[in-house]
């Protein structure tokens, strides 16, 4: 049998439960679980594309000393006969054979007239602000070179201490980190000939 209200025709019934308004405990922590483990996957995924990205950078300048570099070394050459060797801090522009830039080693990189690179001269030329590097980006560059006489033997090259007429130059540069570790950015790795001249 349905009981009615006084002033009603219908039958009464429990009322629902009113929904919650809120959360619980769990639920926040649980929130800030799964926030906390995505939030430190997304910052180690961005972090590992800035530091990717920054070595990239670094690669092409470096890239770009080394082959610099090597072109100068291969337009030298290595004519026949005695070569002294320059005095140390000589410009290069005064080595006028291969073997002048076995060893060498500088760093900041510089110019044949020991320019540091990426230094603008007002009396020259001035590049736009934009294309100039930022202040001491450069001198964490290292340029390093090797020199080999090399003798052909079949199919390879060994090297020698005896003058002969072929050379390996291996120009590396090199990049110091925040920690002050160098690491080896190119290797540029060119065998050279001597080339006589007859009248």
């Amino acid at each position: 049998m349905q009981t009615l209200h006084a002033n009603s025709s219908t039958p009464a019934t429990s009322r629902p439960k009113c929904a919650r308004n809120g959360v619980t405990l769990l639920e926040a922590v649980m929130a800030m679980t799964i926030l906390t483990i995505t939030g430190s996957a997304l910052l180690s995924a961005a972090m590992a594309t800035i530091q990717s990205s920054s070595l990239m950078s670094q690669t092409v300048v470096a890239e770009g000393i080394a082959d610099q570099l090597a072109d100068e070394i291969q337009a030298i050459g290595f004519p026949r006969g005695t070569n002294t060797l320059p005095s140390a801090g000589t410009p290069r522009v005064a080595f006028n054979h291969v073997d002048d830039f076995a060893g060498y080693n500088k760093t900041p990189p510089v110019d044949r007239l020991n320019n540091t690179l990426g230094t603008e001269d007002p009396f020259i030329a001035t590049r736009n602000a934009a294309l100039q590097p930022q202040p001491g980006y450069l001198s964490k560059f290292r340029q390093q070179v090797a020199v080999e006489r090399l003798s052909p033997n079949l199919n390879s090259f060994d090297v020698v201490t005896s003058d002969t007429n072929y050379r390996r130059i291996t120009v590396t540069v090199s990049y110091q980190d925040a920690a002050g570790t160098e690491i080896p950015l190119v290797n540029r790795t060119r065998i050279l000939t001597r080339v006589e001249f007859t009248p």
